[in-house]
């Protein structure tokens, strides 16, 4: 039987606390428990890396699903414009390891029907973001640091 390492018990440790801060501010935590996910890694320079690369992916894609939502949240022809708009500019600035979430966020601020302020959406999406790397790489630096 195979036994929990570290990596698994960390994360597990994050989303905690991703939930319980975010509760404790009345914010909703599912974004933030995501990028604790995704930012939890076998060593603390990863961590980094993929933390700056879903922040960044989140604030283009949240810039360009914000602006391109008030030429026409849920339409078709705004939304793959955004998308294509945010994939040169992440091209642009040399971080291909942004494009899925910076998409993501385009499809989830343009094309979520329940989104009635794209705007506080996308400043909502941010903080829950950041909220969720900031906890990974704290948890992931002080409980039991990777050696590399």
């Amino acid at each position: 039987m195979p036994r929990l390492g570290l990596r698994t018990i960390k994360t597990s440790v994050a989303v905690y606390f991703c939930i319980v801060i975010s509760t404790m501010f009345g914010i909703d935590p599912f974004y933030s428990c995501i990028a604790a996910v995704s930012t939890i890694q076998t060593s603390i320079h990863s961590s980094f890396l993929v933390g700056r690369d879903r922040m960044l992916g989140s604030t283009v894609g949240a810039a360009f699903g914000v602006v391109f939502s008030y030429f026409g949240q849920q339409s078709s022809f705004f939304t793959a414009l955004a998308i294509l708009c945010v994939i040169y500019t992440i091209t642009l600035l040399n971080s291909k390891g942004s494009i899925n979430i910076a998409c993501i966020v385009v499809i989830a601020i343009m094309v979520d029907p329940t989104v009635t302020s794209p705007l506080q959406s996308g400043f909502q999406r941010l903080i829950q973001t950041l909220l969720g790397i900031v906890i990974a790489v704290i948890v992931n630096v002080t409980i039991f640091p990777p050696k590399s």
